[in-house]
Order: structure tokens, then sequence, then C-alpha cells
């Protein structure tokens, strides 16, 4: 069950449901969004290309996630990339007028709300560290923003690849900032965490 429809007597199998393969597209760069898609299963990665034709991923949506919800019921409600699915995933596809229903729901409209809220949190993060003008920057931003709200001076990635996705530059350029700031004795870090020394 997806985290909107907890505490409530919705049946979700009353709204349509489809079921995507690794690598299928949802939605293109361009294209209008008419629903909102909650993902079940799997994960979707939005992306867009840069002017110099580089990828760059927008938003990671996995299980409990949500998209579109943001441009919906907007007066342009359109797709500013193009979402992949990372693998098989489960989406549920509610319309306008399916959540103008379900917000009669108070649970749902709470579940809603909190959601929303959240990503939005998000979505101010990313462009926070995207703000930054340095790779170094964007880094140390990270390990702060972690110290400051987890309590930690270990932050941990699932890939060199992911971080510098992430941070919007390319994965050698990164490696290089890593080592420098390594060599400063600055942080630490191995395959999975980078740990803030000072």
């Amino acid at each position: 069950m997806h985290i909107l429809f907890n505490n409530t007597d919705i049946n979700e199998n009353n709204f349509n449901i489809i079921t995507y393969k690794k690598g299928d597209i949802i939605f293109n760069d361009g294209d209008i969004c008419t629903s909102i898609g909650l993902v079940l299963k799997g994960a979707v990665k939005i992306t867009t290309v840069t002017f110099s034709a580089n990828e760059f991923e927008i938003n990671h949506v996995l299980e409990n996630g949500i998209f579109g919800n943001n441009l919906l019921f907007t007066n342009n409600p359109i797709y500013l990339g193009t979402a992949i699915c990372v693998k098989e995933t489960k989406i549920i596809f509610l319309s306008k007028a399916d959540l103008l229903k379900l917000f009669k729901n108070e649970n749902f409209l709470l579940n809603y709300l909190k959601l929303t809220s959240s990503q939005a949190r998000n979505i101010q993060k990313k462009i926070k560290i995207l703000s930054q003008n340095r790779i170094r920057d964007k880094i140390m931003y990270l390990l702060y923003d972690n110290l400051i709200h987890n309590k930690s001076n270990i932050y941990y990635i699932k890939s060199k690849e992911n971080l510098a996705k992430l941070i919007n530059c390319t994965r050698p350029s990164l490696s290089r900032e890593l080592i420098n700031l390594k060599n400063e004795g600055i942080i630490e870090y191995d395959k999975y965490k980078i740990v803030l020394e000072k």
C-alpha cells in the first residue's frame, strides 16, 4: 500500500495501476502532466539534458514516492524532464478529478500534505546544493548539513557516481576534489562513506 493511503479506508486498486519494465519511459520532456504518479514498487529517475548535452538527474523517486504533484494544478503543466524506470516499477496514477475526490478524506489529505511538504524540502535542499559554485563547496555543504541535521560526521553514499549526479559534476572531478580534501586532512572517505574530520 502506498503511504498516501495509510489510515484510510480507500482501496488503491480502484485506480489506474500500471507496471513498467526497467528502461521504460513514463513521460518525456515536454509532455503534458495529466495525473500524479504514486510509486508502489520500484524506482523512477527523472532527468534532463543541459545546454552542453550532459544528462542531469532532477529527481529519483523510490517506493512510496510521488511525481507530477507540483505540475498537475498549474496553468502550464508541462514536464521539464524525462522519467525512466530504473527497474521494474508499479505506479498508481491519479487524475485531477481523482485527487479532488480523495481530498475529501481527511487522512488522505493529511498524508498528501506531509508527503508534498517533505518533497518540497528535498527540492529546496537540492537547489541549495547546486547553488554552491565549486565542487568543494557542494561536498562541504552536504557534510555540514548532515552534521547539523543527523548529528553525524559520517555521510553515507551509494556510490561516487550517485554522488556526482547529486552535485551535478563528473565522477573524475568529484574524485579529484575528494583526494584534495583528504590530503588537506578535512575528510577521510571510502567507497560508501565520507567522514568529516574537522
